[in-house]
């Protein structure tokens, strides 16, 4: 909806605000705040400030960032915990205000908690701001005071920093109608947002169950089958082999292949996070034969990468190598090469490494600490797999990345319209609590909460 312009402006006296409706004024946070609560962290080597059941929810920048609105928290303390750094206690309807790592941040409380150190509880003058008001001004200027706060290593602001941010303030009934507006075309865009995941979920759903069925049932729904005597993969075709993934691969293959390769020879470099679970390469550097040759990971143009270690395995992370130059590369030692022989098609081997059976029978596989857990070498040397002819892999490889194709540009769409709507989301929110745009005697949309009233 476009909305129209206030009659009369007058100069703010900020730059980052500009212009504002003449019956407006601009006052510091300190003078429409009545009380700044800051907050802190228990000892966490005293296991009796730190409960997994009861106790008092304690928000986190991590939780903010989660959620524009805190009904529950990962971390709870007790009454212990709550004594030891004489925490205040916050009731639902506090406005929170991140001042460490993701500055200006804000959510607002639907439980009573307590915070952390980086976060401020704002206890607002009614007769100054509208609660769901002052929330809206301080989420427009999120990006601002970013910009305006930021030190070298992160960014942080103080107390008496946040005391002088300068909001801009229409009259309270003004206000009203704002949020009023506000609410309404949020919560239409929001339910837009939540169908457009709830699709994304379902079209990746699809995209899985579509490479799964070919890597293991092939595409001829009238061949005859054969019990694999696998469990994970039941009836397989009649004429393909059960085989273990090592009789038709190498594993993490000797490094001595590039014996030829100079110290100062310039390779790709691949960190962890260069590698995506979309099966993607993003290359990132070049680093040299010195640097890389002993500390980690040698894979060449074909080769199938898998991240190996928790939560990147379970993620899908991994790729078919390629594009390399020279045809040698490095990346992170986390990673598992898989060389495929000549009887495997690379990408057949990529899909099913890829498929929910592969991940999940890893994943139960693992070994290690909590939080260090890998998958083995003898884990990949020993899954087997159905394995048709080579040129009915090809053919399902092409088959699959056809309809994977057409997946993924339905994802890509849905995509698009959640950051478009996000993006304008943030706009109208910006425009109304600045007033840029009036919508004082506008209407708000029907939204599909409203029509279940």
């Amino acid at each position: 909806m476009k909305y129209p312009k206030y009659s009369e402006y007058k100069d703010s006296g900020v730059e980052w605000i500009g212009q504002i409706p003449v019956t407006w004024s601009t006052k510091k946070l300190k003078y429409i705040i009545q009380n700044f609560i800051g907050g802190g962290t228990p000892s966490t080597d005293n296991n009796d400030y730190w409960t997994s059941e009861g106790g008092f929810p304690w928000v986190t920048i991590r939780d903010i960032t989660k959620s524009d609105a805190i009904r529950e928290t990962e971390r709870k303390i007790t009454a212990s915990g709550l004594n030891s750094k004489n925490l205040t206690l916050l009731p639902p309807g506090t406005i929170l205000y991140s001042m460490y790592a993701s500055v200006g941040k804000v959510s607002k409380l639907l439980i009573t908690a307590t915070t952390n150190q980086a976060i401020l509880g704002l206890f607002n003058r009614e007769n100054q701001v509208l609660n769901d008001y002052l929330k809206f001004s301080l989420e427009a200027f999120e990006s601002f005071v970013s910009f305006l706060f930021s030190s070298n290593t992160q960014n942080n602001i103080n107390e008496e920093k946040v005391k002088n941010i300068i909001l801009p303030l229409p009259p309270i009934s003004e206000q009203a109608s704002i949020t009023k507006v506000l609410f309404a075309e949020i919560d239409l865009m929001d339910n837009i947002i939540s169908r457009s995941q709830e699709m994304i979920e379902l079209l990746k759903e699809k995209r899985q169950a579509i490479i799964t069925n070919a890597v293991t049932k092939g595409l001829d729904p009238n061949v005859p089958m054969k019990d694999s005597g696998i469990e994970w993969i039941g009836q397989i075709p009649e004429h393909w082999k059960i085989i273990r993934i090592k009789s038709v691969s190498k594993l993490n293959p000797s490094k001595s292949e590039i014996k030829d390769y100079t110290d100062d020879t310039k390779v790709p470099f691949f960190p962890m996070e260069s590698i995506g679970d979309d099966g993607y390469l993003r290359f990132t550097e070049f680093r040299s034969i010195y640097e890389v040759i002993k500390g980690y990971t040698h894979f060449r143009n074909g080769d199938v990468v898998v991240a190996k270690i928790t939560p990147c395995f379970e993620n899908g992370k991994g790729a078919i190598i390629k594009g390399l130059e020279p045809d040698a590369g490095f990346g992170s030692t986390e990673l598992m090469v898989i060389r495929p022989s000549s009887v495997l098609n690379k990408s057949f081997l990529y899909f099913l490494t890829i498929t929910n059976f592969f991940r999940n029978l890893g994943e139960a596989s693992m070994q290690g600490s909590a939080g260090q857990k890998r998958i083995t070498e003898a884990f990949i040397a020993n899954f087997k797999i159905g394995l048709p002819p080579l040129d009915e892999q090809i053919h399902i490889v092409q088959h699959v990345i056809s309809e994977i194709n057409k997946i993924d540009l339905l994802v890509l769409k849905q995509q698009k319209i959640i950051e478009f709507l996000k993006e304008y989301k943030t706009s109208l929110i910006t425009q109304a609590v600045t007033g840029k745009i009036d919508v004082r005697g506008v209407t708000p949309p029907i939204t599909p909460s409203d029509s279940l009233h």
